[in-house]
């Protein structure tokens, strides 16, 4: 009977517990008011309007030496940022084409993550594909409604496959350990 619940424990599932979530840095910086202020004329009526969207995410997870241990705030605990920096442009076109910038918003959402029964190889994969998706709802809603309540139409973020970014940096990085202990 020992021996069954010693292999029971053997195969514990790994698990992952939020201890926490917050909203922390979030910087919202409207260009047009700022034309508007500084005297520029905004008002162009001579061609299409279009909106063009670039999104940049960064996890981190990792201290500079890439050390989990390292960065657990107490064994097992680590705290995870999603930031996300939006930059929306107008592009007008027609006699005199102009591209003006409408507004920049960055956010970072931290979350805070017990991690149970993972080995190292796993804990990686947990904090930067699992916690991000965790996340990314709340910074996804939070930006709808900043961009409402500062007068814009609402932003919805497309859902970001983390699994896929995941998987392209660490092809990244192994194509670079393989270059560099190719040269050696």
């Amino acid at each position: 009977m020992s021996e069954m619940n010693e292999n029971k424990i053997n195969q514990q599932q790994n698990m992952v517990k939020i201890l926490q979530i917050v909203v922390g840095d979030n910087n919202l910086t409207h260009h047009q008011m700022n034309d508007i202020i500084n005297g520029k004329n905004i008002n162009r009526k001579d061609g299409n309007t279009n909106v063009a969207l670039n999104t940049s995410v960064e996890v981190s997870t990792l201290s500079e030496e890439n050390n989990l241990e390292e960065t657990a705030i107490i064994k097992g605990i680590y705290a995870v940022t999603l930031k996300i920096v939006i930059n929306v442009h107008v592009e007008y076109s027609g006699d005199n084409p102009q591209t003006a910038k409408l507004f920049d918003l960055i956010i970072d959402y931290h979350g805070k993550f017990e991690l149970l029964n993972f080995d190292v190889n796993k804990k990686s994969e947990a904090l930067e594909i699992y916690a991000p998706n965790v996340l990314f709802p709340y910074i996804r809603a939070f930006i709808h409604r900043i961009t409402v309540e500062a007068g814009f139409p609402a932003l919805m973020l497309d859902h970001i496959d983390f699994a896929t970014k995941y998987l392209m940096k660490k092809q990244q990085e192994d194509a670079a350990n393989t270059s560099v202990s190719g040269n050696n």
